[in-house]
């Protein structure tokens, strides 16, 4: 009886000391535990530290992000770009941002951000230059233009072949971003001009032309032939001044 004691209790320490040795990294605390058995928490998440995230200030292609702190094992995400979320790290990052977030998570679903800096980009902006040529400036060069009659060549309008009306060129860089700039061509003739309401008494304190004394102008819309404006007279009965306007070309 003596030596089955013994024995039994020497299995028991054994298998004590295997769950305590399971605790100190063998269990894949990612797992989740099997409902037939006593639900434990094997990772012991109630005392894990903080977790934290550091790597590059800035990212590049290759750039490595190192989890710490927490339950292992970690995994990896990024707000833009790739990154291997084993590993940390990142690949085919994103030209057309100045930020990302790296998010690391861990085995107790903790999660630490990092903010990093992509790419130093300043405002877009584009302007006439003369000769029928815009420049550019800011965002994420090559730019490139797109006329809507005629032709182009990158920022130079070479050809107003076709064009009437009220034309635009259009300025992009190479993320998307757009600024366009109208002009208008051929000869334009008012069809009609008074109170946008026709039973409205007309009123003289504001005039559709410039420099539109007493208005507060306001562009309602247009195609590139006709254009409807609408001017909100300063002390006057009517609610609105409305101006249509046809264009003829040679």
């Amino acid at each position: 009886m003596v030596r089955k004691s013994v024995s039994f209790l020497f299995v028991t320490v054994m298998v004590f000391t295997t769950i305590l040795g399971a605790h100190a990294g063998d269990i894949d605390c990612s797992q989740e535990v099997d409902s037939c058995l006593p639900q434990v928490d094997p990772c012991r998440c109630d005392l894990a530290t903080t977790l934290t995230v550091n790597g590059p200030e800035t990212l590049v292609d290759g750039s490595t992000y190192v989890a710490s702190g927490g339950r292992p094992n970690y995994h990896y995400e990024i707000s833009s770009g790739v990154i291997d979320s084993e590993t940390g790290e990142v690949s085919g990052v994103d030209q057309c941002i100045d930020v990302a977030t790296v998010t690391a998570v861990d085995a107790c679903f903790q999660e630490a951000t990092l903010s990093v800096q992509v790419n130093d980009i300043s405002p877009f902006d584009a302007g006439y230059v003369g000769n029928n040529c815009f420049g550019a400036v800011g965002g994420v060069s090559p730019y490139y233009g797109e006329f809507s009659c005629g032709e182009a060549n990158g920022l130079c309008i070479t050809s107003f072949e076709g064009c009437c009306g009220r034309e635009s060129m259009r300025i992009y860089d190479s993320c998307g971003n757009k600024i366009t700039y109208h002009n208008s061509f051929g000869t334009w003739s008012t069809i009609f001009s008074g109170c946008a309401d026709p039973s409205e008494p007309t009123t003289t304190n504001c005039f559709p032309d410039p420099p539109y004394t007493g208005c507060d102008w306001t562009y309602t819309g247009s195609d590139s032939r006709f254009i409807v404006t609408d001017w909100v007279p300063v002390g006057s009965n009517c609610s609105k001044y409305k101006v249509i306007q046809t264009v003829s070309c040679q």
